[in-house]
């Protein structure tokens, strides 16, 4: 083994003090306010600012994830020219996956809000849970509703699925 002298022990504890440094940055940047939990970077949103706060990541890098859009998985980033070193630090920072359309509508029920199944849009249907965009369409081809158990004529609401939705829906 090596004798470590002073100026390697010196470079060597500059290194780790920038290393922490960097990494106390990065925390900072990313940490929710007070709540300290790591708020991670979506990889087929984030401009090329955000792509550059990840470890590692240089404006070239940043460019070269963009133009390599979209990612189902973290780990597609080799596509872009990552190592997977690189992906591994990236990982815990960084996030993937599904890619929103932009022109879609959501619809977000408001705390005790009930959704009245004869005057729904296919977008307020689909912010019930198990109904998609078939079973909103579906609803809406039943209509009128006299009860609101006449839901269950539905094909693919059952019991299970009306018990979910019974306190979510009016007519």
């Amino acid at each position: 083994m090596r004798k470590r002298t002073r100026s390697t022990a010196r470079a060597v504890g500059l290194a780790g003090i920038a290393c922490l440094a960097a990494a106390a940055a990065l925390a900072s940047v990313l940490t929710m306010a007070g709540q300290g939990r790591v708020r991670k970077i979506h990889l087929n949103f984030a401009p090329a600012t955000e792509l550059q706060k990840l470890p590692g990541v240089t404006p070239p890098k940043a460019d070269q994830i963009i133009a390599a859009r979209p990612y189902r998985t973290v780990d597609e980033l080799a596509r872009a020219g990552l190592t997977t070193v690189e992906i591994d630090a990236l990982r815990p920072f960084a996030m993937a996956g599904w890619t929103p359309n932009p022109n879609r509508k959501f619809y977000r029920l408001a705390p005790g809000e009930r959704i009245d199944l004869n005057r729904a849009t296919p977008e307020m249907l689909e912010a019930l849970p198990g109904i998609g965009k078939a079973r909103a369409l579906a609803i809406i081809e039943n209509r009128p509703y006299a009860r609101i158990e006449d839901i269950m004529k539905v094909k693919g609401i059952k019991a299970k699925t009306f018990q979910r939705l019974r306190a979510l829906i009016k007519v």
